[in-house]
């Protein structure tokens, strides 16, 4: 697991039997293999942070600011039905990402603005 991917070749790794991930496809991957567990896992750290608490839409943003998107989409369905508002936090009208990568602006036609 490495963020680093342009260092391992696939074509040296695969004759090494070897695939290199990047953390968020190896979190995302992991996070797929036993949904239910990892979504009450997540809850639970998610609730013991006290300075300053978070809400589900507050950990999901912080986690795709940290560059974890793929991880964040197998997660969003398991934590709208906890948290109502993070659609529309992580989801601009014009349906592009707004946290942290883009931001809906006059005049833009693909953006919806209020």
């Amino acid at each position: 697991m490495t963020d680093n991917l342009k260092d391992f070749p696939e074509a040296f790794l695969g004759r090494l039997n070897l695939e290199a991930r990047s953390a968020d496809a190896f979190i995302a991957d992991t996070v797929a293999l036993d949904t239910g567990r990892a979504v009450a896992a997540i809850r639970r750290m998610r609730e013991r942070f006290k300075k300053p608490e978070k809400t589900a839409a507050v950990l999901l943003l912080d986690m795709e600011a940290n560059g974890l998107t793929e991880t964040v989409d197998v997660l969003q369905p398991h934590f709208f039905r906890f948290d109502r508002g993070l659609r529309r936090a992580l989801t601009s009208r014009c349906g592009r990402r707004t946290a942290h990568n883009h931001r809906c602006v006059p005049n833009d036609p693909l953006c919806d603005l209020l």
